[in-house]
């Protein structure tokens, strides 16, 4: 896996000087500092995250569907902010008024939300995952290539050191050759596991828009306000893969570089319903060898399951969170979500490697990194998370619900771009609901 360094530095180089040549069309032609005009789809939870980006700019339009929070925006400082609790009617009124729209809804959402403002050729920042269902992800990255647009989802730790640290660690070859990568996460922290409840629910709450949360999900009584708790079920979110492996995986897909062909196996899974993720699992990928792809074996777990420890670790103790790249000739462990200090065991000492940064570094945060590209002080791809990278990494990611739905080994083609199996094929996407169905047309 080690890479000639003379040759990264004089690649990088031409690279750099093809850059530099490139003609770069930002929103705003000749006036980059102009101030963007932002919509915000989500306003609470994550959304709250991204209130930095339009607080510099100009905030023209919120989208909630809960009224109490489009109410605490003070209309005394932003009297000309306009409040909808549905998007499709917020685009319809709005989108001549929008230069950029951050996403920051239940996934069910997301791609509904950026195509639309894709189709109109609006920058798109999106929370990751960055669709509910692999076909979703394609679309959006087929879509944001064929316009060229400033895209972003948000997965910070891709604009940070961490990542970098172990690139230049594993392609110097401090450890040898990868053959696998294990990663787990402490999540699901809200409830999964439990059967879909009986009875024709609650009274909806007049502050709520039940059918525009709904969106294009099928459409069930209410039972009370799910606020984080969505993320457990299969019409809403992801589960705990999809909510963190974004994350956490992030440095395995920089590093390795897997393709689509690969075979996807549950290996455990335990607590799944019919309407929600499982308390737990482990899940596998194995990938081919293609292209930078040297092929080798990934493993995910989560619900606090954790792969075997390292007898090289010694005394030390697996992190709560963190990923494990097992070498020929060591292993590197991170921590945290966001791959921060690696750890090097090789010969069964903890050393700290000296290497050279093979690759650069970050441009700003995530948030910057995305206002710059829309100014043209950036290419409209050179975001980190643009949906080209994210699109791929996430439709990757959500091979692994599938393989769990239908409780076999599947494999997935990179030619055809689907399953061989037909029962995994078919849950590739979804039918959207009445109502909910223009977005999917485009």
């Amino acid at each position: 896996m080690a890479i000639n360094r003379r040759q990264f530095i004089k690649n990088s180089a031409a690279g750099a000087a093809v850059a530099s040549f490139a003609s770069v069309v930002p929103i705003f032609g000749a006036e980059p500092d102009k101030k963007i005009r932002f919509a915000q789809i989500g306003c609470s939870g994550r959304g709250k995250a991204h209130y930095g980006m339009w607080r510099s700019n100009e905030f023209v339009a919120a989208c909630d569907t809960n009224r109490k929070v489009i109410g605490m925006f003070n209309e005394k400082n932003m009297p000309k902010l306009k409040k909808y609790t549905n998007y499709y009617e917020m685009y319809e009124n709005e989108m001549d008024n929008i230069d950029a729209v951050i996403v920051a809804t239940p996934d069910q959402h997301h791609f509904a939300a950026a195509m639309m403002a894709l189709d109109a050729g609006k920058a798109v920042y999106c929370e990751k995952p960055l669709a509910w269902s692999i076909t979703e992800c394609l679309e959006l990255a087929k879509m944001a290539k064929k316009k060229k647009l400033v895209t972003q989802m948000g997965n910070q730790g891709n604009a940070q050191q961490g990542w970098r640290d172990c690139y230049n660690i594993i392609h110097s070859d401090v450890i040898g050759k990868v053959r696998e990568v294990k990663t787990w996460t402490n999540r699901p922290i809200w409830p999964q596991g439990n059967n879909k409840p009986e009875g024709e629910g609650l009274p909806i709450p007049e502050h709520l828009d039940w059918e525009s949360w709904i969106g294009p999900s099928p459409m069930r009584a209410f039972h009370g306000e799910l606020d984080f708790d969505w993320r457990g079920y299969y019409d809403f979110g992801c589960g705990a893969l999809g909510d963190m492996s974004c994350h956490t995986m992030n440095a395995m897909f920089q590093i390795m570089k897997p393709d689509y062909n690969c075979t996807i196996e549950p290996i455990l899974v335990e607590g799944r319903t019919n309407d929600q993720f499982p308390t737990k699992e482990i899940i596998k990928w194995a990938f081919d060898k293609s292209g930078d792809c040297p092929g080798f074996d990934c493993y995910w777990y989560d619900g606090n399951l954790k792969p075997e420890k390292p007898e090289e670790m010694g005394e030390a103790e697996l992190p709560r969170t963190g990923s494990m790249f097992m070498g020929e000739k060591g292993i590197l462990i991170t921590a945290s979500d966001y791959n921060s200090s690696p750890k090097v065991y090789v010969g069964g000492q903890l050393i700290q490697p000296e290497v050279d940064q093979l690759v650069p570094e970050s441009k700003g945060n995530i948030h910057n990194q995305f206002i710059d590209a829309i100014q043209g002080k950036m290419e409209w791809n050179e975001t980190c998370s643009n949906f080209g990278y994210a699109g791929k990494m996430t439709a990757i990611i959500n091979m692994g619900p599938v393989a769990e739905k239908v409780d076999k080994k599947i494999r997935f083609s990179a030619r055809k771009m689907r399953f061989k199996d037909k029962e995994a094929r078919a849950l590739m996407g979804r039918k959207p609901r009445e109502g909910w169905k223009k977005a999917y047309k485009i």
